[in-house]
């Protein structure tokens, strides 16, 4: 091998590492207080909202993690009902004390929202990393059922 062939490849090795450098620079700087309960930014110390839309709930909210102890509260500030539907086959009744589901939203009384679950403890008897898959079923104003989604819960 020449010196001149030795030199470029040096050069693009260089090139290669600084990009990936860079990038995981960037990466590693990213805001981390935009959520506190999803698998990019799990942290045990806040408690978890979960806004519900017609449409379901926002991808960023698909899979939240929570921790023994922390309220977890399904929300809208639209004008329709939901109702949170866990699967039976993950057996949702260890999730939450002492309230089991179905969750379904009442008018919030605060008037902080259109509607709510209100507040559900996490037990401590929630399996650890266990999947609690669950649906959104909503109705508009009407009654007529609107996009549901296929979310899920899981405890760290």
């Amino acid at each position: 091998m020449t010196s001149k062939l030795i030199l470029r490849m040096a050069a693009r090795s260089g090139l290669i590492l600084s990009v990936l450098m860079t990038t995981y620079a960037c990466n590693f700087n990213a805001d981390r207080t935009t959520k506190s309960h999803n698998l990019k930014y799990v942290q045990c110390d806040s408690d978890v909202p979960v806004p519900v839309t017609t449409g379901g709930v926002s991808t960023i909210d698909q899979v939240i993690f929570v921790c023994t102890g922390n309220d977890v509260e399904w929300f809208t500030d639209q004008d329709f009902k939901f109702t949170v539907v866990f699967d039976p086959a993950s057996t949702p009744n260890d999730l939450f004390d002492p309230k089991k589901p179905p969750f379904q939203s009442q008018p919030d009384g605060g008037g902080t929202h259109k509607h709510t679950t209100g507040r559900l403890k996490v037990s401590n008897k929630a399996g650890k990393f266990k999947d609690y898959p669950y649906t959104i079923q909503a109705t508009d104003i009407t009654g007529k059922p609107v996009a549901a989604s296929d979310p899920h819960v899981i405890p760290m």
